[in-house]
């Protein structure tokens, strides 16, 4: 079973006033909608909406156009748009977090041009005047203590609490082969390069101008229906690459057999990485969108002091409110769970919260206080 489990103090005053259960009702009555909004939950990670723009019109396009996301790097991440008939893009992603560049690729297969704007991730709301928020008298001690404890924490502990947990990347893509460049002799062009040393791939010549082409053991065949990056950014015109320049790149991955982006399938990968994964030295032209994008926010390690035997006496104060927080603990089959933690300086009541989901769908939701003197 997948379970989250908490633990934090309760909070006395504000749980039992009038006021805040009156906020509440309020808040629930005014829920609305205007029908033409659409707010689907992020399960897996966020879903990060653009519009494909036909370049003849500069309007909104329903085409069937391959649209692809990226985000600069080395390693492939790639997630495909699904496009309605009006237009909006969505794409589904994982594992992406924090500021980082962002960009888009419209691959069409007819002489037809197209653009991915994305949209802002921010939702939008209709401007309403809110009364003023006058807190009651009776909840100041408790709110200087709250306030007093954050103070605590940022002074004591900032540099524990800001430590920020790398996650792995969703995609597992392994290449058959990797050049190394610097390990061969360097050629001033790329055509040389994939006629002296790399074997499996090749620049052919056809009606649109230079492709690469894949020997693709699937088919026994070389293909030219492949994908080309340029530190993980789509390629849409070949040429770029077949004309750019190989001293400034830095590693070249082969990856050969069949890849499925969204609806479209792509007879292998190749797959440029420069330097510094800074992509120098190339315009990618107008069918590719650059964009500084900020996602979610990355995730955070909890932090929990170590409180071990040569410890326990620390001067150091300690006025934590939520003292644990596992969002994802998994359990194989057992009957029970040990998770060690340790209570604050600050008494009063707390209360044990878990939550999830059982082997068989079942929901699961148990709270326990306890009290800290």
């Amino acid at each position: 079973m997948s379970l989250g489990i908490s633990i934090a103090g309760i909070d006395p005053v504000l749980a039992e006033s009038a006021a805040i259960d009156a906020l509440k009702k309020r808040l629930t009555a005014d829920k609305t909608s205007s029908g033409s909004e659409r707010y689907l939950p992020e399960y897996e990670g966020a879903i990060i909406d653009g519009v494909l723009i036909d370049l003849e019109t500069g309007a909104p396009s329903g085409d069937q156009v391959i649209t692809l996301l990226s985000f600069p790097g080395q390693d492939v991440q790639l997630f495909a748009g699904q496009t309605s008939a009006t237009g909006d893009v969505a794409f589904y992603t994982q594992c992406v977090t924090g500021k980082q560049e962002l960009t888009t690729t419209a691959l069409a297969s007819s002489d037809k041009k197209y653009r991915v704007d994305i949209q802002p991730p921010y939702a939008i709301h209709t401007p309403v005047n809110l009364p003023p928020f006058s807190p009651d008298s009776s909840w100041m001690d408790y709110l200087t203590t709250r306030y007093l404890s954050l103070q605590v924490a940022q002074i004591y502990t900032a540099d524990s609490l800001s430590k920020i947990k790398e996650i792995a990347l969703c995609s597992d893509f392994r290449p058959q082969t990797r050049y190394v460049l610097d390990d061969w002799k360097r050629f001033p062009a790329m055509r040389d390069l994939f006629v002296e040393f790399i074997t499996s791939a090749r620049i052919s010549r056809t009606n649109e101008g230079s492709r690469f082409s894949l020997w693709n053991p699937v088919d026994n065949g070389y293909s030219t229906n492949i994908l080309v990056l340029l530190d993980n950014i789509p390629v849409a015109n070949h040429e770029l690459m077949t004309n750019y320049n190989p001293l400034l790149v830095k590693t070249i991955d082969l990856y050969a057999g069949r890849y499925i982006f969204g609806s479209h399938r792509f007879d292998g990968i190749i797959s440029f990485a420069t330097y510094k994964n800074d992509y120098p030295g190339i315009k990618f032209g107008e069918t590719t969108q650059i964009y500084d994008y900020e996602g979610t926010q990355p995730y955070r390690y909890f932090y929990t002091p170590n409180y071990d035997a040569t410890a326990i006496s620390t001067p150091v104060p300690d006025f934590r409110h939520t003292l644990l927080w596992e969002p994802f603990v998994q359990s194989v089959r057992q009957n029970e769970l040990t998770i060690p933690f340790t209570t604050s300086d600050l008494p009063g009541i707390y209360v044990i919260s878990i939550e999830g989901i059982g082997d068989n769908g079942t929901m699961i939701q148990v709270k326990h206080t306890f009290r800290v003197d």
